[in-house]
C-alpha cells in the first residue's frame, strides 16, 4: 500500500473509506494475501489478479459497508480506488463472481483450517 501524503488545500480525488484503508492495513500486517498465495496452487499467467488479493477484497467487503453478493462486487468496487491498495494491479472488473468463486473453490481445497490457523497465529503475534 502506497503512503498517502496530503498537503494543505490539496484536493484528493481518491474514494477510499477510512475503515477500508485501516482494515487493509491490518490484513497486510498479518500477511493474509501472501499466505493465501503461498497455500493455493494457481497459474499466474492465467489470472490477472492474485488469489490472495481477491481474498483480501472479500474480507474487506465483509468488514465494511461493501457487503454485497459476489455478482455485484465489481459494481460496488468501481468507485473505490483499488490502485491505492494494489498499485494499479487490480481493476474493479477483475473482481467478478467467476474469479471470486474460483478463488473460494481453490481455497476450499487447500486445507483452509491450517491456513486460517497460520493467519490467526500471525495476527496474535503481530
Amino acid at each position: 500500500m502506497k503512503p498517502l501524503h496530503i498537503r494543505k488545500r490539496q484536493l484528493l480525488e481518491r474514494k477510499i473509506p477510512v475503515d477500508t484503508a485501516l482494515n487493509m492495513k491490518m490484513l497486510r500486517e498479518i500477511g493474509m494475501g501472501s499466505a493465501i498465495n503461498e497455500a493455493i496452487i494457481w497459474d499466474q499467467e492465467r489470472w490477472k489478479t492474485a488469489l490472495g488479493d481477491l481474498a483480501e477484497l472479500m474480507v474487506l467487503a465483509a468488514m465494511s459497508d461493501l457487503r454485497v453478493p459476489l455478482y455485484q462486487m465489481a459494481d460496488h468496487l468501481k468507485d473505490v480506488d483499488l490502485s491505492y491498495f494494489y498499485d494499479g494491479a487490480i481493476a474493479a472488473e477483475d473482481v467478478n463472481q467467476y474469479n471470486m468463486g474460483e478463488m473460494l473453490e481453490r481455497l476450499g481445497s487447500a486445507q483452509p483450517e491450517k491456513l486460517y490457523e497460520k493467519i490467526a497465529l500471525t495476527a496474535l503475534t503481530t
